[in-house]
């Protein structure tokens, strides 16, 4: 329970803060841009300032689908094992399950506030395959990106 309520804290609060710093269409609705919503760097606090930096690289390339802890590890210049242990001990969630997490997020964002076609916001989200996309929405949301799309607006 305490490792789903830190990744949740986690994620609120980076919505929280894209939320807050997104631009409205001439109707008045929110429509921030992709890389407002995946570029802004939330302000989560970490005990570590290596955690830090990782949790700001991940935001600022979101939207990159070949972001993986190795080339975070790379852009780090740290040890892919010791990045992924150092993350997952600092906020209780392993990285890859943050990253796909935020990436639904910002999905689910974009799937609220703009009409563009799902595989439009697959790509925009960091998912390089649509049917991909579908399927790992489906699984965290427990519906399409569609049938999300309908209940949300």
């Amino acid at each position: 329970m305490k490792r789903v309520s830190i990744l949740q804290s986690l994620i609120d609060k980076a919505g929280a803060f894209a939320k807050a710093n997104s631009a409205s269409d001439d109707r008045g609705r929110a429509v921030p841009s992709p890389a407002e919503m995946a570029g802004q760097i939330p302000p989560i606090p970490s005990p570590h300032p290596q955690v830090d930096n990782i949790l700001r690289f991940i935001e600022k390339h979101l939207a990159d689908p070949t972001m993986n802890v190795g080339k975070i590890a790379e852009a780090m210049q740290l040890n892919p094992a010791y990045l992924s242990h150092l993350f997952a001990g600092q906020t209780g969630v392993r990285m890859g399950r943050y990253i796909a997490a935020r990436r639904i997020e910002l999905a689910k964002r974009l799937l609220a506030t703009t009409d563009w076609q799902v595989k439009r916001i697959a790509f925009e989200s960091g998912h390089g395959n649509a049917d991909w996309f579908s399927q790992v929405f489906h699984a965290h949301e427990g519906m399409t990106p569609g049938d999300y799309r309908r209940r949300a607006r």
